[in-house]
């Protein structure tokens, strides 16, 4: 009885996490983002830090911005990342990469892309202290975010996808920075 009571809690929980879908952002419960209606939504400021010691102002965004939130811990995050790589290649003159590790040291986050993902094209953001992360109501790893220049929230995406989704919302991303 015990074992099924932990499998049905297990599975619920991984539901939770890749339960949603690509169009669901009522998962955002910070109130800069919750308040407002899906056309007029930006994300909060936030300066992330990043690997080459510079940082991400994101009330300063210079192109669309793909924002991924992700632990080293997680094996959906990981299963990703190689096909996020692939886009940030393919798309590298037009839209940024920041996957944006959640609540982990730096050190560890620095070793673990080290040994993993050491040719990576995309910016690795940090979180060390969980900031960001609870300030958007991450509910589950990854999330990830398709912001336009302006700081407009054009899709939050809960869970892992494949290369083909994200490309699609990619796409969709740069037509509407382009008023498509």
């Amino acid at each position: 009885m015990k074992i099924k009571f932990l499998v049905l809690i297990c599975l619920m929980i991984s539901l939770c996490a890749c339960g949603k879908t690509q169009n669901d952002v009522s998962a955002v419960h910070d109130t800069n983002l919750a308040s407002m209606t899906k056309d007029d939504k930006k994300f909060p400021s936030f300066k992330i830090p990043l690997e080459d010691g510079t940082s991400l102002d994101t009330t300063k965004l210079s192109k669309p911005t793909f924002i991924n939130i992700w632990a080293t811990w997680c094996g959906y995050c990981i299963v990703e990342m190689p096909d996020i790589n692939e886009l940030c290649i393919e798309y590298k003159d037009k839209v940024d990469f920041i996957l944006l590790d959640g609540a982990e040291p730096k050190i560890m986050v620095d070793d673990f892309v080290k040994e993993k993902f050491p040719y990576h094209t995309y910016k690795v953001g940090y979180d060390e202290k969980g900031e960001i992360v609870n300030s958007l109501g991450i509910m589950g790893f990854p999330t990830t975010f398709l912001i336009k220049s302006d700081g407009t929230v054009v899709e939050q995406i809960v869970g892992a996808r494949s290369k083909e989704v994200y490309k699609r919302s990619i796409d969709n991303l740069l037509a509407s920075e382009n008023g498509k």
